[in-house]
């Protein structure tokens, strides 16, 4: 049996070995062509620069409702074009397509209502989340207690997911064979 140092040497050994192999395999790099920008490095401040044109075409795009396929085609024209103002070029372009600005609220809009001439016009509209009497997820017969929403459980109550609680208890006891579990007492 080697001991833990014996396996430390013969891993460092083959490291070294296959470094020096690979040094032997690779080839030298061509030399790059002259008047080629894209190979040359790009220096610090070409690269904040660069970042903050996407950061400024990121933000004036954001507001817009805009599918990918116009984006695409926005940065394809942003690249074509390079302009000096981001900011200032991205609006511009914006304002040329017609895109629209994304509501943020998305209010629902209201109609406008004629005076309260009739009696049905001054009543006021129902809740939107009204109790239905099936509307929880069910899960083999059973309410899916872990998928519901707060509203559901709301409308359940603590003492509506206790007693669903207890029904998935019951259901796993029967499952597993085990003994009816004892109710709890009764205040």
């Amino acid at each position: 049996m080697l001991t833990q140092e014996q396996v430390d040497e013969i891993v460092e050994r083959r490291l070294a070995e296959d470094r020096s192999r690979r040094k032997r395999e690779q080839p030298a790099p061509a030399p790059a062509p002259k008047g080629d920008a894209s190979s040359s490095p790009l220096t610090e401040d070409a690269v904040l620069s660069l970042m903050a044109r996407e950061r400024a075409f990121t933000l004036t795009t954001a507001g817009y409702q805009v599918s990918p396929q116009q984006l695409t085609r926005m940065e394809a024209a942003f690249r074509a074009e390079k302009p000096a103002d981001a900011a200032s070029w991205t609006q511009s372009y914006i304002a040329d397509m017609g895109f629209q600005k994304v509501n943020m609220q998305q209010q629902p809009t209201a109609t406008a209502a004629p005076a309260a001439t009739s009696p049905e016009a001054a009543k006021p509209a129902a809740a939107p989340a009204a109790p239905v009497p099936h509307a929880l997820p069910t899960s083999g017969g059973l309410t899916d207690i872990w998928n519901l929403t707060p509203t559901q459980l709301d409308q359940l109550g603590p003492a509506g997911v206790r007693s669903e609680l207890q029904k998935h208890w019951e259901h796993g006891q029967r499952i597993n064979g085990a003994p009816q579990r004892p109710k709890p007492p009764q205040r």
